[in-house]
């Protein structure tokens, strides 16, 4: 089944984005799943679409989390160093833009089912410990009052992401949570660095695969955008209330449930 002539699959593809972006349960994961449940070719196509869906999920994050955008920004120009500017964010993506750029075909080349399942396991397991070694009381109420040692182990920690199904937003948040940031904390920071991150992915791909795009193509990356911006908009406020008050447990057992049915109706 080819993706690029098909709405309803990119309806749901798009759709199924925007549901998970924003959860610790990998949005690549599940589009990874439902591809192979419909048959769909792991082409240059496809990885520009999960790019570009990634993509439309941010910028709906960016209207909700617009004055935390404008502050940084802000602080960035009064050369403020006393709270969070573009500087912390630059420190807290820097391990994952270098070895994305050194690893890129490598990374590619990891991109399996079975990767995919291996990454659901371990990502549950480290969510599920972070749960149970977080301090008793949080440390950080602030995301001013992050610091760039801080804000480096964090993006290391973002670096497991790479494996598929691990979950970028995952291994964000579940870091945070162990060094003593709130849950809404860590997930206004979860967002904000997913920004840069993810435009540049989305930058990378588009020039890597640059030479498979037509005129075609371009308008439907563009209707996937705005499908997954839309749905991604829409569930936002419920994905943030599911992170702030549900146990993240329950997000480490549907991972591993997830991870049981791949094998048994995938492999």
């Amino acid at each position: 089944m080819i993706i690029n002539s098909n709405i309803l699959i990119i309806l749901l593809l798009s759709i199924i984005q925007g549901l998970t972006e924003f959860l610790p349960i990998s949005s690549t994961a599940h589009m990874i799943i439902v591809s192979k449940l419909l048959n769909l070719p792991n082409n240059q196509f496809f990885n520009m679409f999960n790019i570009i869906v990634q993509l439309g999920s941010v910028c709906a994050g960016c209207i909700f989390f617009h004055k935390t955008i404008y502050n940084i920004i802000y602080n960035t120009l009064k050369y403020n160093k006393n709270k969070i500017n573009l500087l912390h964010i630059l420190i807290t993506i820097m391990p994952i833009i270098i070895i994305g750029i050194i690893f890129y075909h490598k990374i590619k080349k990891i991109m399996s089912i079975t990767n995919t399942i291996y990454g659901m396991i371990l990502g549950s397991i480290y969510i599920y410990i972070s749960e149970i070694i977080k301090p008793k009381k949080y440390k950080i109420y602030n995301i001013n009052c992050l610091k760039y040692k801080l804000l480096f182990i964090i993006g290391c920690f973002q670096c497991l992401a790479f494996l598929p199904g691990f979950s970028r937003s995952g291994s964000v948040l579940s870091i945070s949570l162990i060094m003593g940031l709130t849950r809404y904390i860590a997930t206004e920071l979860c967002f904000v660095i997913a920004i840069p991150v993810i435009f540049g992915a989305s930058c990378l791909e588009l020039y890597k695969n640059f030479i498979f795009l037509n005129i075609y193509n371009i308008k439907i990356l563009i209707l996937s955008f705005f499908i997954s911006f839309i749905t991604s908009f829409c569930t936002i406020r419920l994905s943030l209330f599911l992170i702030h008050y549900m146990s993240w447990r329950y997000f480490a057992i549907y991972r591993i449930i997830i991870a049981i049915m791949i094998y048994i109706y995938i492999m």
